[in-house]
Protein backbone atom coordinates (compact mmCIF):
# COMPACT_ATOMS: atom_id res chain seq x y z
CA UNK A 1 0.00 0.00 0.00
CA UNK A 2 2.65 2.12 1.34
CA UNK A 3 4.66 1.67 -2.33
CA UNK A 4 1.60 2.96 -4.42
CA UNK A 5 1.20 5.60 -2.78
CA UNK A 6 4.30 6.81 -3.69
CA UNK A 7 3.85 5.41 -6.82
CA UNK A 8 1.01 7.35 -7.37
CA UNK A 9 2.15 10.96 -5.94
CA UNK A 10 5.30 10.14 -8.76
CA UNK A 11 3.40 10.23 -11.02
CA UNK A 12 1.25 13.29 -10.33
CA UNK A 13 4.66 15.14 -9.76
CA UNK A 14 5.50 14.12 -13.12
CA UNK A 15 2.62 14.95 -14.64
CA UNK A 16 2.55 18.27 -13.12
CA UNK A 17 5.99 18.84 -14.20
CA UNK A 18 5.24 18.31 -17.86
CA UNK A 19 2.13 20.47 -18.12
CA UNK A 20 4.34 23.47 -16.43
CA UNK A 21 6.75 22.87 -18.67
CA UNK A 22 3.84 23.20 -21.61
CA UNK A 23 3.04 26.30 -19.70
CA UNK A 24 6.29 27.72 -20.52
CA UNK A 25 6.32 27.15 -23.89
CA UNK A 26 3.14 28.56 -24.58
CA UNK A 27 4.51 31.76 -22.56
CA UNK A 28 7.49 31.54 -24.43
CA UNK A 29 5.63 31.19 -27.86
CA UNK A 30 3.46 33.46 -27.02
CA UNK A 31 6.29 36.32 -26.42
CA UNK A 32 7.95 35.40 -29.57
CA UNK A 33 4.89 35.93 -31.14
CA UNK A 34 4.03 39.00 -30.17
CA UNK A 35 7.63 40.28 -30.60
CA UNK A 36 7.27 39.32 -34.24
CA UNK A 37 4.28 41.09 -34.79
CA UNK A 38 1.48 38.22 -34.52
CA UNK A 39 3.41 36.67 -37.43
CA UNK A 40 3.92 32.88 -37.51
CA UNK A 41 7.24 31.84 -38.16
CA UNK A 42 9.33 28.27 -37.71
CA UNK A 43 10.11 28.76 -34.14
CA UNK A 44 6.54 29.61 -33.24
CA UNK A 45 4.98 26.46 -34.51
CA UNK A 46 8.12 24.12 -32.61
CA UNK A 47 7.23 25.81 -29.37
CA UNK A 48 3.41 24.76 -30.34
CA UNK A 49 4.48 21.29 -30.78
CA UNK A 50 6.54 21.38 -27.76
CA UNK A 51 3.43 22.16 -26.22
CA UNK A 52 1.40 19.62 -27.18
CA UNK A 53 3.85 16.76 -26.53
CA UNK A 54 4.38 18.19 -22.83
CA UNK A 55 0.25 18.16 -22.50
CA UNK A 56 0.56 14.81 -23.71
CA UNK A 57 3.37 13.53 -21.45
CA UNK A 58 1.03 15.03 -18.61
CA UNK A 59 -1.74 13.42 -19.55
CA UNK A 60 -0.28 9.65 -19.62
CA UNK A 61 1.22 10.47 -16.44
CA UNK A 62 -2.34 11.32 -14.90
CA UNK A 63 -3.48 7.80 -16.72
CA UNK A 64 -0.42 6.01 -14.38
CA UNK A 65 -2.01 8.21 -11.59
CA UNK A 66 -5.22 7.02 -12.15
CA UNK A 67 -3.95 3.37 -12.00
CA UNK A 68 -2.25 3.47 -9.24
CA UNK A 69 -5.66 5.09 -7.48
CA UNK A 70 -7.85 2.33 -8.88
CA UNK A 71 -5.56 -0.55 -7.60
CA UNK A 72 -5.13 1.23 -3.87
CA UNK A 73 -8.88 1.01 -3.78
CA UNK A 74 -8.74 -2.09 -5.30
CA UNK A 75 -6.43 -3.69 -2.45
CA UNK A 76 -9.48 -1.57 0.13
CA UNK A 77 -11.56 -4.54 -0.85
CA UNK A 78 -13.90 -2.13 -3.38
CA UNK A 79 -15.33 -3.99 -6.18
CA UNK A 80 -13.08 -3.31 -9.18
CA UNK A 81 -11.95 -5.97 -10.97
CA UNK A 82 -9.74 -5.42 -13.89
CA UNK A 83 -11.94 -7.09 -16.43
CA UNK A 84 -14.37 -4.40 -16.04
CA UNK A 85 -11.48 -2.03 -18.19
CA UNK A 86 -9.79 1.17 -17.01
CA UNK A 87 -13.09 3.52 -18.08
CA UNK A 88 -15.36 1.23 -16.43
CA UNK A 89 -13.32 0.71 -12.85
CA UNK A 90 -12.72 5.00 -12.51
CA UNK A 91 -17.01 5.25 -13.54
CA UNK A 92 -17.23 2.62 -10.08
CA UNK A 93 -14.74 4.26 -8.02
CA UNK A 94 -15.95 7.91 -9.04
CA UNK A 95 -13.27 9.47 -10.22
CA UNK A 96 -14.49 9.32 -14.10
CA UNK A 97 -15.33 13.12 -13.69
CA UNK A 98 -12.06 13.78 -11.89
CA UNK A 99 -10.10 12.16 -14.56
CA UNK A 100 -11.94 13.88 -17.42
CA UNK A 101 -11.75 17.16 -16.39
CA UNK A 102 -8.10 16.92 -15.75
CA UNK A 103 -7.15 16.02 -19.47
CA UNK A 104 -10.08 18.74 -20.81
CA UNK A 105 -7.75 21.16 -18.59
CA UNK A 106 -4.44 19.77 -20.43
CA UNK A 107 -6.35 20.19 -23.62
CA UNK A 108 -6.13 24.08 -23.34
CA UNK A 109 -3.40 24.74 -25.23
CA UNK A 110 -2.11 26.75 -28.36
CA UNK A 111 -3.04 25.30 -31.25
CA UNK A 112 -0.46 23.91 -33.81
CA UNK A 113 -0.62 25.63 -37.16
CA UNK A 114 -3.63 27.43 -36.47
CA UNK A 115 -3.77 31.31 -34.98
CA UNK A 116 -6.04 33.80 -35.99
CA UNK A 117 -7.42 37.18 -34.64
CA UNK A 118 -9.98 37.54 -32.64
CA UNK A 119 -12.24 40.75 -32.31
CA UNK A 120 -13.58 41.59 -28.65
CA UNK A 121 -15.68 44.43 -28.04
CA UNK A 122 -14.84 46.53 -25.48
CA UNK A 123 -17.16 48.43 -24.22
CA UNK A 124 -15.23 51.46 -22.38
CA UNK A 125 -13.45 52.06 -25.75
CA UNK A 126 -16.52 51.52 -28.14
CA UNK A 127 -14.21 49.26 -29.96
CA UNK A 128 -13.21 46.36 -31.12
CA UNK A 129 -9.83 44.50 -29.60
CA UNK A 130 -7.64 42.36 -31.74
CA UNK A 131 -6.85 39.26 -29.59
CA UNK A 132 -4.94 36.63 -31.19
CA UNK A 133 -6.20 33.21 -30.14
CA UNK A 134 -2.23 32.13 -28.85
CA UNK A 135 -2.90 34.71 -26.74
CA UNK A 136 -5.69 33.81 -25.15
CA UNK A 137 -5.42 30.57 -25.00
CA UNK A 138 -1.92 31.02 -23.26
CA UNK A 139 -3.41 33.34 -20.48
CA UNK A 140 -6.15 30.44 -20.32
CA UNK A 141 -3.86 27.54 -19.86
CA UNK A 142 -1.52 29.60 -16.99
CA UNK A 143 -4.95 29.95 -15.07
CA UNK A 144 -6.40 26.62 -15.44
CA UNK A 145 -3.13 24.82 -14.74
CA UNK A 146 -2.33 26.72 -11.19
CA UNK A 147 -4.75 23.36 -10.00
CA UNK A 148 -1.71 20.89 -10.79
CA UNK A 149 0.74 22.63 -8.66
CA UNK A 150 -1.87 22.80 -5.87
CA UNK A 151 -2.46 19.17 -5.92
CA UNK A 152 1.26 18.42 -6.39
CA UNK A 153 1.86 19.62 -3.39
CA UNK A 154 -0.89 18.14 -1.35
CA UNK A 155 -0.25 15.11 -2.43
CA UNK A 156 3.60 15.64 -0.89
CA UNK A 157 2.40 16.55 2.03
CA UNK A 158 2.65 13.98 5.25
CA UNK A 159 -1.05 13.87 5.70
CA UNK A 160 -1.39 11.96 2.05
CA UNK A 161 0.63 9.18 2.98
CA UNK A 162 -0.74 5.94 4.08
CA UNK A 163 -0.37 5.76 7.55
CA UNK A 164 -2.74 8.91 7.54
CA UNK A 165 -5.27 7.51 5.22
CA UNK A 166 -5.17 4.33 7.45
CA UNK A 167 -5.67 6.40 10.86
CA UNK A 168 -8.02 9.21 8.85
CA UNK A 169 -10.27 5.72 7.96
CA UNK A 170 -10.06 5.02 12.10
CA UNK A 171 -10.80 8.55 12.88
CA UNK A 172 -13.53 8.46 10.45
CA UNK A 173 -12.11 11.46 8.73
CA UNK A 174 -12.69 12.53 5.05
CA UNK A 175 -9.05 12.90 4.51
CA UNK A 176 -9.38 14.68 0.62
CA UNK A 177 -7.32 17.10 -1.61
CA UNK A 178 -9.53 19.65 0.03
CA UNK A 179 -9.32 18.98 3.10
CA UNK A 180 -4.98 18.65 3.20
CA UNK A 181 -4.48 22.05 1.27
CA UNK A 182 -6.71 23.91 3.91
CA UNK A 183 -4.84 22.57 6.60
CA UNK A 184 -1.69 23.62 4.74
CA UNK A 185 -2.91 26.88 4.30
CA UNK A 186 -3.72 27.22 8.13
CA UNK A 187 -0.37 25.75 9.59
CA UNK A 188 2.57 26.81 6.53
CA UNK A 189 3.06 30.45 6.03
CA UNK A 190 5.68 29.72 3.80
CA UNK A 191 3.13 27.62 1.91
CA UNK A 192 0.45 31.07 1.89
CA UNK A 193 3.71 32.75 0.88
CA UNK A 194 4.15 31.23 -2.03
CA UNK A 195 0.56 31.21 -3.03
CA UNK A 196 0.48 35.18 -2.66
CA UNK A 197 3.50 35.07 -5.01
CA UNK A 198 2.07 32.36 -7.70
CA UNK A 199 -1.17 34.80 -7.63
CA UNK A 200 0.50 37.53 -8.25
CA UNK A 201 2.55 36.83 -10.87
CA UNK A 202 -0.08 34.69 -13.31
CA UNK A 203 -2.72 37.55 -12.48
CA UNK A 204 0.29 40.06 -13.86
CA UNK A 205 0.79 38.60 -17.42
CA UNK A 206 -2.84 37.40 -17.86
CA UNK A 207 -2.84 41.67 -17.47
CA UNK A 208 -0.46 42.29 -19.92
CA UNK A 209 -1.76 39.78 -22.47
CA UNK A 210 -5.33 41.48 -21.86
CA UNK A 211 -3.74 44.86 -21.92
CA UNK A 212 -1.54 44.39 -25.03
CA UNK A 213 -3.92 45.16 -27.79
CA UNK A 214 -5.05 48.25 -26.47
CA UNK A 215 -1.27 49.96 -25.45
CA UNK A 216 -0.19 49.16 -28.11
CA UNK A 217 -2.38 50.25 -30.78
CA UNK A 218 -1.40 53.90 -31.91
CA UNK A 219 -5.28 54.38 -32.45
CA UNK A 220 -5.52 54.77 -28.61
CA UNK A 221 -2.26 56.35 -28.27
CA UNK A 222 -3.13 59.93 -26.27
CA UNK A 223 -0.10 62.05 -26.22
CA UNK A 224 -2.24 64.87 -24.41
CA UNK A 225 -2.69 62.78 -21.04
CA UNK A 226 1.48 62.75 -20.75
CA UNK A 227 1.77 58.98 -21.45
CA UNK A 228 -1.46 58.65 -18.62
CA UNK A 229 -1.49 54.77 -20.43
CA UNK A 230 1.49 53.49 -18.30
CA UNK A 231 2.65 51.08 -20.77
CA UNK A 232 0.45 47.86 -20.09
CA UNK A 233 2.02 46.18 -22.44
CA UNK A 234 5.16 45.66 -20.30
CA UNK A 235 5.04 43.59 -17.64
CA UNK A 236 7.34 45.20 -15.09
CA UNK A 237 4.08 47.78 -14.75
CA UNK A 238 1.79 45.03 -14.61
CA UNK A 239 3.52 43.47 -11.92
CA UNK A 240 3.28 46.86 -10.14
CA UNK A 241 -0.58 47.15 -10.34
CA UNK A 242 -1.28 43.86 -9.58
CA UNK A 243 1.08 44.42 -5.95
CA UNK A 244 -1.05 47.75 -5.25
CA UNK A 245 -4.08 46.41 -6.22
CA UNK A 246 -4.10 43.26 -3.93
CA UNK A 247 -2.65 45.01 -0.98
CA UNK A 248 -5.23 47.60 -1.26
CA UNK A 249 -3.07 50.64 -1.71
CA UNK A 250 -4.32 51.86 -5.23
CA UNK A 251 -1.66 54.78 -6.50
CA UNK A 252 -3.43 55.33 -9.73
CA UNK A 253 -0.25 56.14 -11.31
CA UNK A 254 -1.01 53.03 -14.00
CA UNK A 255 -4.66 51.02 -14.47
CA UNK A 256 -6.02 48.91 -16.65
CA UNK A 257 -7.75 50.48 -19.88
CA UNK A 258 -9.63 47.19 -21.29
CA UNK A 259 -12.63 45.81 -19.90
CA UNK A 260 -10.78 41.90 -19.78
CA UNK A 261 -8.23 44.14 -17.97
CA UNK A 262 -10.26 45.57 -15.47
CA UNK A 263 -11.93 42.07 -15.03
CA UNK A 264 -8.85 40.63 -14.09
CA UNK A 265 -8.23 43.09 -11.65
CA UNK A 266 -11.68 42.47 -9.48
CA UNK A 267 -10.66 39.32 -9.83
CA UNK A 268 -7.14 40.08 -7.84
CA UNK A 269 -9.04 42.14 -5.39
CA UNK A 270 -11.06 38.88 -4.10
CA UNK A 271 -7.71 37.11 -4.11
CA UNK A 272 -6.25 39.16 -2.24
CA UNK A 273 -9.59 39.10 0.52
CA UNK A 274 -9.25 35.36 0.53
CA UNK A 275 -5.52 35.24 0.84
CA UNK A 276 -5.34 37.72 4.00
CA UNK A 277 -8.28 36.32 5.24
CA UNK A 278 -5.39 33.12 5.39
CA UNK A 279 -2.80 35.39 6.51
CA UNK A 280 -4.65 36.42 9.43
CA UNK A 281 -5.71 33.34 10.66
CA UNK A 282 -1.86 31.71 10.05
CA UNK A 283 -0.87 34.43 12.48
CA UNK A 284 -3.31 34.29 15.18
CA UNK A 285 -3.11 30.73 15.41
CA UNK A 286 1.14 31.40 15.60
CA UNK A 287 0.89 34.23 17.98
CA UNK A 288 -1.40 32.30 20.46
CA UNK A 289 -0.51 29.91 22.97
CA UNK A 290 -1.10 26.66 24.06
CA UNK A 291 -2.86 25.37 27.28
CA UNK A 292 0.80 24.97 29.09
CA UNK A 293 2.33 28.31 28.55
CA UNK A 294 -0.96 30.14 28.72
CA UNK A 295 -0.82 28.88 32.31
CA UNK A 296 3.01 29.92 33.00
CA UNK A 297 2.06 33.81 31.92
CA UNK A 298 -0.91 33.92 34.14
CA UNK A 299 1.34 32.12 37.18
CA UNK A 300 4.13 34.59 36.55
CA UNK A 301 1.62 37.51 36.32
CA UNK A 302 -0.07 36.36 39.22
CA UNK A 303 3.41 35.99 41.39
CA UNK A 304 3.94 39.73 39.56
CA UNK A 305 0.84 41.26 40.87
CA UNK A 306 0.79 39.76 44.43
CA UNK A 307 4.42 41.34 45.20
CA UNK A 308 2.85 44.77 43.53
CA UNK A 309 0.19 44.85 46.75
CA UNK A 310 2.48 43.70 49.08
CA UNK A 311 4.79 46.84 48.31
CA UNK A 312 1.49 49.13 48.20
CA UNK A 313 0.39 47.69 51.45
CA UNK A 314 4.42 48.27 53.02
CA UNK A 315 3.98 51.84 51.59
CA UNK A 316 0.48 52.13 53.18
CA UNK A 317 1.68 51.05 56.31
CA UNK A 318 4.71 53.09 56.71
CA UNK A 319 2.98 55.77 55.73
CA UNK A 320 0.30 55.75 58.27
CA UNK A 321 3.28 55.32 60.36
CA UNK A 322 4.95 58.32 59.91
CA UNK A 323 1.72 60.20 60.50
CA UNK A 324 0.92 58.62 63.80
CA UNK A 325 1.10 60.16 67.10
CA UNK A 326 3.69 57.54 68.28
CA UNK A 327 6.06 58.30 65.49
CA UNK A 328 5.55 61.77 66.44
CA UNK A 329 6.01 61.62 70.36
CA UNK A 330 9.17 59.69 69.52
CA UNK A 331 10.82 61.61 66.74
CA UNK A 332 9.37 65.25 67.09
CA UNK A 333 11.81 66.79 65.14
CA UNK A 334 10.09 64.46 61.96
CA UNK A 335 13.91 62.41 61.76
CA UNK A 336 14.59 59.22 62.99
CA UNK A 337 18.62 58.20 64.11
CA UNK A 338 18.81 56.43 60.75
CA UNK A 339 17.94 59.15 58.68
CA UNK A 340 19.28 61.91 60.63
CA UNK A 341 21.17 63.88 57.43
CA UNK A 342 17.88 64.11 55.60
CA UNK A 343 16.13 67.38 56.64
CA UNK A 344 14.67 68.04 53.38
CA UNK A 345 12.46 64.67 54.73
CA UNK A 346 11.83 66.61 57.95
CA UNK A 347 10.58 69.63 57.40
CA UNK A 348 8.69 68.19 54.76
CA UNK A 349 6.96 65.52 57.32
CA UNK A 350 6.39 68.81 59.81
CA UNK A 351 4.53 70.82 57.22
CA UNK A 352 2.20 67.53 56.86
CA UNK A 353 2.33 67.25 60.43
CA UNK A 354 0.69 71.29 61.08
CA UNK A 355 -1.71 71.14 57.61
CA UNK A 356 -3.22 67.69 59.53
CA UNK A 357 -3.33 69.38 62.64
CA UNK A 358 -5.41 72.68 60.90
CA UNK A 359 -6.98 70.57 58.92
CA UNK A 360 -8.87 68.41 61.83
CA UNK A 361 -9.40 64.89 59.58
CA UNK A 362 -6.08 62.83 60.80
CA UNK A 363 -4.64 60.84 58.35
CA UNK A 364 -7.73 60.59 56.20
CA UNK A 365 -6.32 64.08 55.36
CA UNK A 366 -3.16 63.05 53.72
CA UNK A 367 -3.45 62.88 50.44
CA UNK A 368 -0.27 60.53 49.62
CA UNK A 369 -2.00 58.19 51.74
CA UNK A 370 -5.37 58.25 49.78
CA UNK A 371 -3.02 57.79 47.04
CA UNK A 372 -1.37 54.51 48.36
CA UNK A 373 -4.22 52.84 49.07
CA UNK A 374 -6.20 53.68 45.17
CA UNK A 375 -2.65 51.65 44.42
CA UNK A 376 -3.11 49.11 46.58
CA UNK A 377 -6.81 48.59 45.93
CA UNK A 378 -6.03 48.99 42.09
CA UNK A 379 -3.18 46.14 42.69
CA UNK A 380 -5.85 44.06 44.74
CA UNK A 381 -8.52 43.85 42.14
CA UNK A 382 -5.60 42.71 39.45
CA UNK A 383 -4.73 40.01 41.61
CA UNK A 384 -8.31 39.10 42.60
CA UNK A 385 -9.15 38.88 38.96
CA UNK A 386 -6.28 36.63 37.82
CA UNK A 387 -7.07 34.68 40.46
CA UNK A 388 -10.36 33.86 39.65
CA UNK A 389 -9.80 32.81 36.08
CA UNK A 390 -7.21 30.25 36.98
CA UNK A 391 -9.47 28.83 39.46
CA UNK A 392 -12.21 29.05 36.10
CA UNK A 393 -9.22 27.05 34.34
CA UNK A 394 -8.69 24.63 36.73
CA UNK A 395 -12.36 23.64 36.86
CA UNK A 396 -12.73 23.62 33.14
CA UNK A 397 -9.30 21.03 33.30
CA UNK A 398 -10.66 19.33 36.19
CA UNK A 399 -13.91 18.63 34.31
CA UNK A 400 -12.74 17.59 30.91
CA UNK A 401 -9.97 15.43 32.88
CA UNK A 402 -13.70 13.93 34.03
CA UNK A 403 -14.53 14.18 31.04
CA UNK A 404 -12.57 11.90 29.35
CA UNK A 405 -11.92 9.52 32.09
CA UNK A 406 -15.61 8.58 31.87
CA UNK A 407 -15.39 7.71 27.98
CA UNK A 408 -12.25 6.00 28.43
CA UNK A 409 -14.36 4.15 31.08
CA UNK A 410 -17.19 3.44 28.44
CA UNK A 411 -14.94 2.45 25.77
CA UNK A 412 -12.72 -0.38 28.42
CA UNK A 413 -16.00 -1.65 29.22
CA UNK A 414 -17.12 -2.10 26.17
CA UNK A 415 -13.94 -4.08 24.95
CA UNK A 416 -14.08 -5.83 27.38
CA UNK A 417 -17.63 -7.07 26.50
CA UNK A 418 -16.79 -7.31 23.45
CA UNK A 419 -13.90 -9.41 24.50
CA UNK A 420 -15.99 -12.16 26.82
CA UNK A 421 -18.43 -12.33 23.78
CA UNK A 422 -15.85 -13.54 21.95
CA UNK A 423 -13.83 -15.83 24.34
CA UNK A 424 -17.57 -17.10 25.07
CA UNK A 425 -17.96 -18.12 21.13
CA UNK A 426 -14.55 -19.75 21.31
CA UNK A 427 -15.06 -21.87 24.26
CA UNK A 428 -18.14 -23.12 22.56
CA UNK A 429 -16.92 -23.62 19.40
CA UNK A 430 -13.65 -25.81 21.17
Amino acid sequence: MKELHYYRGWWYAFSTICALLGVGFAIFENEVLWSNANQQNTRTVALKLAVLVSSAMAAGGLQRQMSARLRIRRLRGEALPEQAGFWINLYRAGLLSEFVTDLALLAIIPIPFVDFHVEVWDAGNRAHLPYTTDALLCGIMVLVRVRYILVCLTLLDPLASAASAVYARTAGVDLSLRFILATRCKRNFRFLLFLWLLAIFITAYCMMVAERPYDSDPIFKNEDVNQSLGHMDQFHNCLWLVVITMTTVGYGDVYPSTDLGRFIAVASCFEAVVLLALCIDVVNLRLSLDDPSDRLVSFTYRVREYKGMRVAAVKIIERLYLLSPIYRRLHPEGTPRAKRCDEKIAATLRRRWKELDQLGLGVLGDVELMHLIRVFRKARRAFDSRENVMKTDLKLQLSEMTDRMGGLETEVEKLVGELQLCLHKLSAKL
